[in-house]
């Protein structure tokens, strides 16, 4: 049987109730305006995060050096567009601004945090925006620019939405995976600006991560 999204299940249901004609786009609008919201896999965050039942988590410690992360429990595959929205409720007293990073890793990376810490998005296949300096972050520490995400001053109350898009053609490369960011809710003219990255694997399994360097607070909102 082919495995299908529960945000697919859910629009597909409604569709076949409600509609006699049900073109591809709509099926797709209909799934980003229904999706239904992630959880943080409890058993798999780092221990250092602590997992609140209001979809909060938060670091419980103070900065050590090292990254510690929070994991979604949904597992986003080929075929399927995912939207998360993730707000930032608390930020460091001791900082300005605060300093989180928001983005996807391989499902696979969340079952090796059983073994071993997971050192950062970077170190992992994983792809993020970074608040503290609206950096886009894969395969390389010192970030790459990100127009859309530089020229925000992320604070506290601030809504980050990312959408994860593995719906290409058979026929294209498997590395055509798209990967957006919205910030409040504000769209550009122009929509590539909100692209950080055009080339995931659409043929991985990916999950929702977040970063904390600081004690800081981000909580996981339904669409």
């Amino acid at each position: 049987m082919m495995s299908c999204s529960r945000e697919q299940l859910l629009v597909s249901g409604y569709v076949r109730n409600n509609f006699v004609w049900s073109p591809t786009v709509l099926k797709n609008m209909l799934s980003l305006w229904l999706s239904l919201t992630d959880s943080w896999d409890a058993a798999l965050t780092d221990p250092h995060i602590i997992v609140a039942t209001n979809l909060q988590v938060e670091r419980s410690i103070e900065w050590d050096t090292g990254l510690y992360h929070a994991f979604g429990t949904d597992c986003v595959t080929r075929g399927h567009c995912k939207t998360w929205h993730v707000q930032i409720t608390r930020q460091d007293a001791k900082l300005r601004q605060p300093y989180v990073q928001v983005g996807i890793m391989p499902q696979q990376t969340k079952f090796n945090s059983k073994i071993r810490r997971i050192e950062g998005f970077c170190q992992n296949d994983g792809y993020c925006l970074y608040t503290a300096s609206g950096k886009k972050y894969h395969d390389g520490i010192t970030g790459e620019s990100f127009p859309y995400g530089e020229r925000h001053a992320f604070k506290v109350g601030d809504v980050i939405s990312m959408q994860l898009e593995l719906t290409q053609k058979a026929n294209q490369t498997k590395n055509c995976g798209v990967l957006k960011f919205i910030i409040n809710g504000q769209y550009e003219a122009d929509e590539m600006m909100h692209i950080a990255f055009d080339t995931i694997d659409i043929n991985q399994r990916w999950i929702l991560s977040i970063g904390l360097y600081f004690k800081e607070t981000v909580r996981l909102m339904s669409c």
